[in-house]
């Protein structure tokens, strides 16, 4: 999200504050009215966005419109820049991302997830205005209520509102530079209905959004898309669909109530300390589940690096006693960890003290709780599902390749998708799942390859080989001891790294609450 939207979004949020904080009672009366009228209606809106700093910022879209249907959540991007037009759908009811590239003269149409589809249909049903959430944010940050004047302009009530400067609470640059100096609304006084919102912000740049509740948009022909454009169609069919469906149906049933232990260490590592690395602990048990990862070993990094959250290391490494390792790890700090207790899901961790930290996922955070849940438990790291994989959008594919000299019998999953990178844009990344489906669809060997912005030069790459496995007394298979060799090219120097692993499961094994409760409790 850009500077501009972002502080836009704070405008409407004070806005939505502003609703329920005592004021004059026609002003509040107006506010009130607008927002619950927005709230309620169902149809389809477009939000026209624009901004002086696209101006002055380099690729800022020249026009810029959303539109989004409140029923049902299926949104559209129309972006223009310098004369290039991208048109972004996704259509809920059908869970597929729909793209128009104008310069490429052409539409992917590819799937999204089911987690995917049903967090933004939530999201963008309750747009544009959300009280609750906006309301408890600017209490919990000690925003003042705005100055408002009610006048009429055009036929149309207008409200200005006028913010006192925030003192910052970090030392954020945007924080400090980019705050709400005032804001203006229009509301249509026949439907209550919001129809445009304008804010200044004190380095003087100037940002309108402009609603209007137009008829349904069935597809990006209506927007004025050549009948005639050419169609790529990435939707993942066949004999793909049908082992992600089995993949995925694995991942679900898991292990059953199950406790597992994990240990990391790195391989010839001249630094390293003997019986030093990690040591994982994941479980499930009816709706609560965890992956907690403690650090084994020396205290610090280096001088004034800790690494106070360490445990001693244990006699035998890797350890397998799961008795020992449980009651050496049951008052210890995690590392990092995910913990569910079947209705609250924590995140956190950190190697010292002085900088641990937990929160628990509410709000629109919960929206990443399946995608949490399907790369950080047992089965989801095991099974390479749609969801762990992000695998979703018109940019991304999937297919079954074979190669009977490498692995005999065995399937290739091959995938290609184009994921974001820290800067915001799209890096290609090429993996090769190699499963056994005679085991339940065990790993066999993993590899992944991402590349430079370029498409071509190679940012990065891994392979993971599994070599031994067992089989649990009621049937399911699991990996026992796995390598993984990491490549990564920093500036032109090639950086290496290997690790080992070693997976033991605890049959019959069941841990108390106090392991599916907040870790940070125990900082």
């Amino acid at each position: 999200m850009s500077t501009s939207i972002a502080a836009l979004v704070a405008a409407l949020a004070s806005i939505a504050w502003f609703t329920f904080a005592p004021q004059p009672a026609t002003a509040a009366e107006t506010l009130a009215h607008a927002a619950a009228a927005t709230q309620a209606y169902h149809g389809w809106v477009r939000i026209r966005y624009n901004s002086d700093a696209a101006a002055t910022q380099p690729n800022m879209p020249t026009s810029a419109d959303m539109y989004f249907d409140k029923v049902t959540g299926t949104t559209i991007h129309d972006n223009s820049v310098d004369g290039h037009r991208e048109i972004q759908m996704w259509d809920i009811p059908n869970k597929q991302e729909v793209i128009y590239d104008s310069a490429k003269g052409q539409i992917l149409v590819g799937d999204i997830t089911d987690s995917f589809a049903k967090g933004w249909a939530e999201s963008m049903m309750k747009y544009p205005i959300t009280l609750a959430e906006t309301i408890a944010s600017l209490q919990e940050h000690g925003d003042e209520k705005p100055a408002v004047r009610e006048s009429n302009d055009n036929g149309l009530k207008r409200l200005d509102l006028d913010f006192r400067k925030r003192v910052p609470t970090t030392s954020s640059t945007r924080e400090q530079t980019q705050q709400l100096t005032s804001a203006t609304i229009w509301v249509d006084p026949k439907t209550n209905l919001i129809q445009k919102t304008s804010v200044v912000l004190d380095d003087g740049e100037h940002e309108t959004i402009t609603y209007a509740y137009v008829p349904p948009i069935k597809d990006l022909h209506a927007l004025g898309v050549p009948r005639d454009t050419k169609m790529v169609d990435n939707r993942i069919k066949g004999d793909v669909n049908a082992l992600f469906e089995r993949l995925e149906k694995r991942y679900e049933k898991g292990f059953g109530d199950f406790v597992a232990l994990e240990s990391e260490m790195d391989v010839d590592h001249p630094d390293k300390p003997d019986r030093e690395g990690a040591v994982i602990v994941y479980a499930g048990q009816g709706q609560k589940w965890f992956r907690q990862r403690f650090l084994v070993g020396r205290k610090q990094y280096a001088p004034g690096n800790p690494r106070d959250v360490a445990v001693e290391p244990f006699d035998t490494w890797p350890p397998s006693d799961c008795k020992v390792v449980l009651d050496r790890l049951r008052d210890a700090l995690p590392s990092d960890f995910t913990v569910s207790d079947g209705k609250t899901v924590w995140q956190g961790g950190g190697a010292s003290r002085r900088d641990y930290y937990s929160r628990a996922l509410e709000g629109r955070m919960k929206q990443t709780i399946p995608v949490d849940r399907a790369q950080m438990s047992l089965p989801g790291i095991i099974w390479p599902t749609r969801t762990r994989m992000g695998l979703s959008g018109a940019d991304a594919k999937a297919s079954l390749l074979t190669d009977q000299k490498k692995h005999l019998g065995k399937i290739d999953l091959h995938v290609e998708q184009y994921l974001f990178d820290l800067d915001s844009t799209k890096q290609l990344n090429v993996s090769d799942f190699w499963l056994d489906p005679s085991r339940d669809d065990m790993p066999i060997e993993w590899t992944t390859v991402q590349y430079e912005k370029d498409g071509k030069s190679i940012a990065n790459s891994s392979t993971t080989i599994f070599l031994d496995w067992k089989q649990l007394p009621n049937g399911p298979w699991y990996p026992t001891r796995w390598t993984s060799d990491f490549t990564m090219n920093d500036s032109g120097r090639s950086v290496h790294s290997k690790q080992a692993f070693q997976l033991v499961m605890c049959p019959g094994l069941q841990l108390g609450d106090e392991w599916f409760m907040d870790p940070g409790r125990k900082k």
